[in-house]
C-alpha cells in the first residue's frame, strides 16, 4: 500500500486506515523530510510511504520481513526506516502530545480525564517470554495506558510496559503526584485509585 493509493481517501476514512489525521500525516511526512540526510544515495521511498509504512508497523504490529515484501525494500531497509522515522518525530516538538505537566498545571483546563490501558499482540521476543506473556490475552503483547481528555477526547499522555504488568502497575510507575480538581475515571482494573486520587470514580467490585 502507497501513499499514491490512499491519497484520494476522504478524510474518516484516511484516518481509519493510518490511525492518525490527514494534516498530522503531512506533518509527519513534512518533519521526515526535513531532518532527511542530504548525502548519499535518493531513498527508494518517498518521505509519505516511509512513514506510512511505520505506521503500518505500528498500528499492524506485522513482521518487518513481511512489510518490506509488501513496500518492495529488504527486511532490514524497513527496520532502518521505523527506526529512522521513530527517532525523528521523538526529537519534533511539533507532534508531542501534552504529557504529564498538563495535568498538573495550575491555569489546567481539563475537569475530567479517563484512564485506560489496552493490550496490542507482539511477535514472540527471543528473551524474556514470560515478562510480556499476557495471561488474559494468552499470548505475548505489549500494554499501552492512555489518559484522555474526557471533554475533547484528545489523548494527554501515554505510558507502557510489557503484556504481564497488571493496569494498575502500569499507572502507579508513572505517578507524578496530585491532579488537583480534576476527576480520573478509570474501569475495575484500577480498584484503589482513590488512594492515590481521592477525586476519582471507579466501578464497584463484586465480592
Amino acid at each position: 500500500m502507497k501513499y499514491e493509493e490512499i491519497k484520494a481517501l476522504d478524510d474518516r476514512q484516511f484516518k481509519r486506515l493510518t490511525g492518525v489525521k490527514r494534516a498530522v500525516f503531512e506533518e509527519m511526512s513534512k518533519t521526515v523530510k526535513e531532518n532527511a540526510p542530504r548525502k548519499g544515495r535518493p531513498p527508494k521511498l518517498s518521505y509519505e510511504d516511509q512513514v506510512l509504512l511505520t505506521l503500518m508497523y505500528w498500528r499492524e504490529y506485522r513482521t518487518l520481513f513481511h512489510i518490506g515484501q509488501e513496500y518492495g525494500v529488504h527486511e532490514s531497509t524497513a527496520s532502518r526506516i521505523v527506526r529512522r522515522v521513530e527517532n525523528t518525530l521523538l526529537k519534533s516538538k511539533k507532534l508531542h502530545l501534552p504529557g504529564k505537566k498538563a495535568l498538573q498545571d495550575a491555569n489546567s483546563a481539563l475537569e475530567v480525564v479517563l484512564v485506560d490501558a489496552t493490550e496490542q499482540p507482539v511477535e514472540r521476543p527471543a528473551r524474556k517470554q514470560r515478562k510480556y506473556y499476557s495471561g488474559k490475552k494468552r499470548r505475548h503483547t505489549q500494554k499501552a495506558q492512555v489518559i484522555v481528555d474526557g471533554k475533547t477526547g484528545r489523548i494527554i499522555a501515554t505510558a507502557f510496559g510489557p503484556g504481564s504488568k497488571h493496569d494498575f502497575r502500569l499507572f502507579k510507575e508513572n505517578w507524578r503526584g496530585a491532579l488537583g480538581t480534576i476527576k480520573v475515571l478509570a474501569d475495575k482494573g484500577y480498584q484503589g485509585l482513590q488512594h492515590y486520587h481521592p477525586n476519582s470514580e471507579t466501578p464497584i467490585k463484586k465480592r
